[in-house]
């Protein structure tokens, strides 16, 4: 049981430091695997705004998506699909998919990092229960 106590006083301490520390992290980063230092800006932000960049994309993008079904672009940037196939006739097909006319766009934090990295998250509801969420 002391162990135990010991870890977690350990824990607390180590995400005390992390998360006070503007630089621990990116600093510990550029050293291990950059040539340079990340650009001032990003470092110098605090650790939880540097988070909202790794998941955050720009409030202006707009992602255009192709499909037959009804799209609702919401106001914190996701987007509800709703497959109305069972409305159209039978000899169009009542299949749907989903597609983006352009790649996905790059996660802020990648960007920074110069690297291309996109995220997103399905979560599909249907046939009267919910499918677990994926994240790819």
């Amino acid at each position: 049981m002391k162990e135990l106590q010991s870890a977690a006083q350990v824990c607390t301490a180590f995400h005390y430091v992390v998360t006070a520390s503007e630089m621990l992290l990116t600093g510990l980063y550029s050293r291990q695997w950059r040539a340079k230092m990340l650009p001032e800006t990003y470092v110098t932000l605090p650790y939880r705004k540097q988070l909202v960049l790794c998941a955050a994309r720009r409030s202006d993008a707009i992602y255009e998506l192709s499909t037959r079904s009804a799209i609702t672009h919401l106001p914190d940037g996701k987007y509800r699909v709703v497959n109305n196939s069972m409305l159209r006739k039978f000899d169009k097909g009542t299949v749907d998919s989903i597609r983006g006319f352009q790649n996905l766009p790059v996660l802020s934090c990648a960007r920074a990092l110069q690297r291309n990295i996109s995220y997103y998250e399905v979560s599909l509801n249907g046939a009267g229960k919910n499918v677990p969420k994926k994240v790819l």
